[in-house]
C-alpha cells in the first residue's frame, strides 16, 4: 500500500509507503516519478515509511532501471522512517550517488519537509 501525499507540490513529490507494496504499486510510483521528471526536469522526493515493507524488493528490476536512468534527476531525497535498516541504507546510498539523500526520524518529519523543499 502506498499513498501519494498531497503536501508535495511543484517539483516536490511525496509518498507514504505501508507495510507492503506490490510490484504493480512500485510500477505506478515509478511512472508518476517519470511524469514529474518530464514536467519539472529535476525533482525532490520525500518518502515516509512506517517500519520496513515486507516485500521491499518488489519490482526490483524496474527500480534499478529507474535508478540508472533518473538518479541524476533527483536533487534531494528525504527518507522519513523509524526502521534502522532504512537509516543505514539511506546513509550508505548517500555516499555513492550524486544527489543529496538524508534520513529523518518520524519526530523530525517537519525538518525533512523543510529540507526537501528548501534551497
Amino acid at each position: 500500500m502506498y499513498q501519494r501525499l498531497e503536501r508535495g507540490q511543484g517539483n516536490v513529490v511525496a509518498y507514504e509507503i505501508g507495510d507492503s507494496v506490490t510490484e504493480e504499486e512500485v510500477r505506478e510510483i515509478l511512472g508518476q516519478l517519470r511524469e514529474a521528471v518530464g514536467e519539472h526536469g529535476r525533482i525532490r522526493l520525500l518518502v515516509r515509511m512506517r517500519g520496513w515493507p515486507e516485500n521491499a524488493t518488489a519490482a526490483l528490476t524496474e527500480r534499478l532501471r529507474f535508478a540508472k536512468d533518473h538518479f541524476g534527476d533527483i536533487d534531494r531525497y528525504a527518507v522519513v522512517g523509524d526502521h534502522r535498516l532504512a537509516e543505514f541504507l539511506t546513509e550508505a546510498t548517500d555516499k555513492v550517488v550524486d544527489m543529496e539523500l538524508r534520513h529523518f526520524d518520524h519526530s523530525d518529519e517537519e525538518a525533512a519537509w523543510a529540507w526537501v523543499g528548501g534551497s
